[in-house]
């Protein structure tokens, strides 16, 4: 499934739960949810701490035009820049 078909799929089962429940209103913060949680396993649940994670995703965007780092700004999150002009 290409990257427009996954979207088209978010999009879709997002509406048939909105047209199931007319009542159910809609936030920004249920849809950032569902976005940051796509495509994660069970097993990426029950394991709620990634920063061990964090050094082999620094390397191995290394060599793509991202620069990758951590900062104790956002303990949570690593910071992914485009280095492309």
């Amino acid at each position: 499934m290409n990257r427009f078909e996954e979207m088209e799929k978010f999009l879709i089962k997002h509406a048939r739960i909105y047209e199931s429940n007319p009542n159910l209103e809609i936030f920004a913060d249920t849809i950032y949810n569902s976005l940051s949680c796509y495509g994660l396993t069970n097993q990426d649940f029950s394991n709620k701490n990634i920063k061990s994670n964090f050094d082999e995703w620094i390397d191995y965007y290394k060599d793509k035009n991202l620069d990758v780092y951590f900062t104790e700004k956002q303990k949570g999150f690593l910071q992914f820049n485009n280095m492309i002009p």
